[in-house]
């Protein structure tokens, strides 16, 4: 099946998949599961393997994290972060500089069809739509 959409994943929807976090894991691995079947492309940014690792770690130890961030680079696509899209972020004017270093390099990203993220409201003002894995799904329910 060929990828026409690609999605760009916030580290909340990769944490809710790894560590099982109810009721948002069965989402987040539908996601996932359907992306390696290859439903569609998934992008995330370095910030977010570096959130995802740090929180992760606390949850299931440093080798369970490392490992899960090697998964998660073979899986998807790694994005650019660079100092353009630093100062992108800092003229944005939000009050959350992350989300906005997120929205900076996704939107750098022309393929992009949506952010799959449960932080909508940092999102909205952003020129890729977000909206939540659940959302997602039942706007393209598997076959």
């Amino acid at each position: 099946m060929a990828r026409s959409e690609s999605l760009w994943l916030d580290s909340d929807v990769i944490l809710d998949w790894l560590a099982n976090r109810k009721p948002w894991d069965a989402a987040a691995t539908e996601i996932i599961e359907r992306a390696i079947l290859g439903e569609w492309a998934l992008w995330f940014s370095p910030l977010t393997l570096a959130n995802v690792h740090y929180i992760y770690r606390k949850h299931s130890g440093h080798a369970e994290a490392l490992a899960a961030i090697q998964t998660l680079a073979k899986i998807g696509n790694i994005a650019t972060m660079d100092s353009g899209h630093v100062m992108r972020a800092l003229a944005g004017g939000q009050a959350d500089f992350e989300d906005e270093l997120q929205i900076a390099s996704a939107s750098a990203l022309p393929e992009l069809t949506s952010i799959i993220t449960r932080n909508l409201p940092d999102y909205a003002h952003g020129p890729v739509p977000a909206m939540t894995a659940q959302d997602w799904l039942l706007q393209h329910p598997s076959s």
